[in-house]
């Protein structure tokens, strides 16, 4: 706990993260907000205030977006104190009740299947093989990359599925890891492995583009981007999709009013889909009016966790959206070129 007592005195109580938290504009009260927790977090690690049940609802509720810290006028670590006091949590409690199948299935399996998303990595693969390049695929032996363990209070087990990932990319003497999962990248680039290059598959498919060894065809669309979390405001990569989209002739980008660094969360981050759906759903409701608002028919984004939130939102509301990942822009490009 040590470690987070400094960003206590930093906090200013401004409030500034009061209006850029998702959780906070639902919840409307001070102890879901990031200020709040700030002040929760330093009540417990001087022993004033007890962990319990209620408490640990309370850093559940957290989307673990970033969006906090980017109007932190103090610069305070808002997700280090928040990611700590959830391992605090879990050391007194345990897992969460809602998470503790997943953790279970991850520890047994090593990975967690989703159906909807499982043709992001298939496009992925189409797209370098048309390029012609030379690569490899884990496959069997690629573990999840511990974002779901980190997120649930369990630093250590996330450290054991990336040390068993790094282990197996060197045994194939690979020098640069590509991920079409913006969390998975946003896990290895905060653990910074230095002898491998690293990028998020947006990044690298706007490098195939630039370079010639990808031409797309014409696309008549008009669409609008969402920034992941964890590929926007807490990876840096903010140009590259928004580049592709602009390479693909015929395509029209409309962009949301919350976008770049101050993209709305879709709802589905930090494990909230798990231990509070229907906060979860609360914020990717306003999430897809966000969407609808900019006139599009298409939204286009870079994220599976992204795309399962937005797409199982539209159905809910039977809303006519076409909601697609960028791998899959790409691919219809390329066919028509």
């Amino acid at each position: 706990m040590q470690s987070i007592e400094n960003e206590f005195d930093q906090c200013i109580k401004c409030g500034l993260c009061l209006a850029a938290c998702p959780v906070g504009k639902i919840r409307f009260l001070e102890k879901y907000t990031p200020r709040g927790k700030i002040q929760l977090a330093k009540q417990h690690t001087f022993n004033a205030l007890d962990v319990s049940d209620h408490y640990r609802d309370i850093f559940a509720a957290c989307l673990l977006c970033g969006a906090c810290a980017v109007t932190c006028p103090s610069g305070v670590g808002l997700k280090d104190v928040f990611l700590e006091m959830r391992a605090e949590i879990a050391r007194q409690l345990g897992p969460h009740p809602k998470v503790e199948a997943v953790l279970e299935a991850l520890d047994l399996n090593h990975n967690i299947s989703v159906p909807m998303v499982q043709g992001i990595p298939k496009n992925f693969v189409k797209i370098l093989e048309r390029a012609g390049l030379d690569f490899a695929i884990l496959a069997g032996e690629e573990w999840c990359c511990g974002f779901p363990f980190a997120a649930s209070g369990y630093p250590e087990k996330a450290q054991t599925m990336m040390a068993h990932n790094l282990e197996r990319i060197a045994r194939m003497g690979a020098s640069a890891v590509v991920f079409t999962c913006p969390s998975c990248y946003h896990t290895w680039k905060t653990h910074d492995p230095a002898d491998l290059k690293l990028f998020h598959s947006t990044e690298f498919i706007n490098q195939l583009i630039q370079t010639g060894r990808l031409t797309p065809g014409a696309v008549d669309k008009t669409v609008t981007f969402h920034d992941p979390c964890d590929l926007g405001r807490n990876g840096g990569v903010f140009d590259a999709p928004r580049e592709i989209i602009r390479a693909i002739p015929g395509i029209s980008l409309v962009e949301l009013a919350g976008n770049r660094a101050q993209s709305v969360c879709c709802g589905g981050g930090g494990n909230l889909e798990m231990t509070n759906p229907d906060l979860a759903g609360a914020i990717a409701a306003r999430k897809l009016d966000e969407i609808i608002k900019t006139g599009a028919n298409t939204v286009v984004t870079a994220c599976q966790q992204c795309i399962r939130t937005i797409k199982g939102t539209a159905r809910k509301q039977k809303r006519d959206l076409d909601v697609v990942d960028i791998t899959d822009l790409v691919i219809e490009a390329i066919s028509h070129a």
